[in-house]
């Protein structure tokens, strides 16, 4: 019995570290993306200040954004992994969050695609994914050590 419980908490880590993982890569790519939209938006209108109010408003949305929901959606996961009773390397999320993670994803290819060409959209789709990736990626540094018991 104590080996097969063994096997689940290493199992539970395993799922915990994959989730974070993906959490972390999610805000990194979105880190990217919202600095090559901004940076076209700057290439339109270099004088302009649309691209730095994006970059500034879109950072201190996602720190409140870190703090008040990522953040504890990260520590809800956490604990849901913890409570599997048979971990399966696929529940590192719900089951039911990957259609609405394919969607979110879609989502933000059709709006950079929209955007292209229009300073103003580029700003606010900018702003956008800065405020996500900010989110995503602060959220993981707070939890990551206090929460994944390795």
């Amino acid at each position: 019995m104590r080996k097969t419980e063994d096997v689940f908490l290493r199992q539970r880590q395993m799922l915990k570290w994959i989730a974070s993982l993906v959490w972390l890569a999610g805000g990194m790519v979105l880190g990217g993306k919202a600095f090559e939209l901004l940076l076209e938006a700057r290439e339109m209108k270099p004088d302009g200040m649309g691209h730095w109010v994006g970059l500034g408003v879109g950072g201190i949305v996602g720190v409140v954004k870190s703090h008040y929901l990522f953040s504890r959606s990260f520590r809800r996961n956490v604990a849901r992994i913890d409570a599997l009773p048979t971990p399966r390397p696929w529940l590192f999320f719900r089951p039911a969050f990957f259609p609405f993670l394919v969607a979110m994803i879609l989502l933000g290819v059709v709006l950079s695609r929209i955007s292209k060409g229009d300073y103003l959209l580029l700003v606010m789709v900018g702003a956008l994914d800065v405020s996500l990736a900010t989110a995503l990626c602060l959220s993981f540094g707070v939890n990551v050590g206090s929460r994944l018991d390795v």
